[in-house]
Formats: C-alpha cells, structure tokens, sequence
C-alpha cells in the first residue's frame, strides 16, 4: 500500500493552539511569534526581498517548519536529499520566491519581554543564525530585553 506524501501543518509543527499569530510591518514579519516562555526554532528567511522569522517549537526540525510555511504560503520551492538520508528531501535554502539566510534557536519569555537573539545552527542544514537579521529582530523588537 502506497503512502502518500506527508502534509505538515504549520500550526501542529510550530506552536500551540491559539499562538499561531504574525506580527507585521513594512521592515520584518514574525510568524508564530512565541507567547509563552520558552526555547524555541527560528528559520529566518526573505520572501520577495521581505524579512520573514518563522518560530516553532523547539522540538521541531527546521526542515519541518521551512516547508510548512512555504507551503502555507503557495510559495514553490526545490527539494534537496537530506544529507545523512539521501532518499528523502527536504527544502532548498533558496527558492524561486525565497532564501534562507539563518536557522537556529531563541529563548523569549513575552511577560518580562526577554528575548534572547537566535543562536546555534541547524544540524540538517549545516547553517547558522545571520547576524544582519539579528539587527532586523532587534530594531522591531523595541522596548523588549537582549
């Protein structure tokens, strides 16, 4: 019996139910901006010459949580061979309409408004946090603690 192809959804992927909410402005997009405290995942990537950080949870793999978002977004996007499993794919860093320019983890506590800037890397993209998008993070995030 053939198994069809695995849909992930964003919202089982990335956080909670009921904190699946986006915060938005001209310079950056927040999707999945945690609300409760916490390490979490962070893919930080540009859409059309947009900012994007996509948060999940800290049990998720980055892979995972790209391609929700890519998918939920109607964005196409090329496969590639998981390094160590070559039979099976996962999104390019780069694709028509996107590039990934970071991955890694946070810890934010939104009641005390602690946010502490992505670190670490992804083991299955061998790719760190970018540090320019530590700056967009930190600019839009006024008022919070680094």
């Amino acid at each position: 019996m053939a198994i069809g192809p695995v849909v992930w959804s964003l919202k089982a992927l990335l956080l909670k139910k009921g904190e699946n909410i986006a915060i938005i402005d001209d310079k950056l997009e927040l999707v999945n901006f945690p609300q409760t405290q916490g390490s979490f995942k962070v893919v930080q990537l540009e859409v059309r010459g947009r900012p994007v950080a996509v948060f999940g949870q800290k049990n998720a793999v980055h892979a995972k949580i790209l391609e929700a978002y890519l998918t939920q977004q109607g964005l196409t996007f090329p496969q590639i061979p998981i390094p160590k499993y070559p039979s099976l794919h996962m999104p390019a860093v780069e694709g028509p309409d996107y590039k990934v320019v970071g991955m890694g983890e946070i810890d934010v506590d939104p009641t005390t408004k602690f946010f502490q800037l992505p670190y670490g890397s992804s083991f299955g993209y061998e790719l760190g946090v970018d540090k320019r998008f530590n700056r967009k993070l930190k600019e839009h995030l006024k008022g919070w603690n680094f």
